[in-house]
């Protein structure tokens, strides 16, 4: 049991830090777009990641772990390129959401593989994964439609 319950922390920890990361994004991009219906929505998903970490810091207590502050090493070199592409883009709406979509890719394919039937994580946290996954495909898969909305338009 207590493999699978340092394995649910390991599982925990990175989507958290990959939450750590998404708030970063969403805060950023808030100010890489002059697009008020983006602000909105970027600071709606920052908001939401800080939900669902906190959910996360409470399963990870649960499984009795101890829920890291920071975020991921590639969450960083994305923010980076993050800045670098908007900053070359001058705000362009196109860059921007494709740049989120990046993000939510990262977030979404991690929910993926903790959810996976043979991933070894503790029942008792599947439901929240679960839950957490449905909310998260939903921002993506709104990102990509805005994206391809914006792509259209050009």
């Amino acid at each position: 049991m207590e493999n699978v319950k340092e394995a649910t922390v390991d599982v925990l920890t990175d989507i958290l830090e990959l939450h750590n990361d998404r708030i970063q994004g969403y805060e950023m991009a808030i100010d890489d777009t002059d697009d008020a219906d983006l602000k909105a929505l970027f600071s709606q998903y920052a908001t939401q990641s800080r939900k669902l970490r906190s959910d996360l810091v409470e399963a990870i207590e649960r499984a009795g772990g101890n829920a890291p502050d920071g975020t991921t090493f590639l969450g960083k070199l994305h923010k980076g390129w993050m800045e670098l592409k908007a900053a070359l883009t001058s705000r362009d709406r196109v860059a921007v959401l494709n740049s989120c979509e990046q993000g939510e890719d990262a977030i979404k394919a991690a929910y993926q593989k903790a959810i996976e039937p043979d991933a070894k994580v503790l029942m008792s946290v599947r439901t929240t994964l679960h839950q957490q996954y449905d909310e998260i495909k939903n921002a993506h898969d709104r990102i990509k439609s805005l994206r391809d909305v914006a792509e259209n338009a050009q």
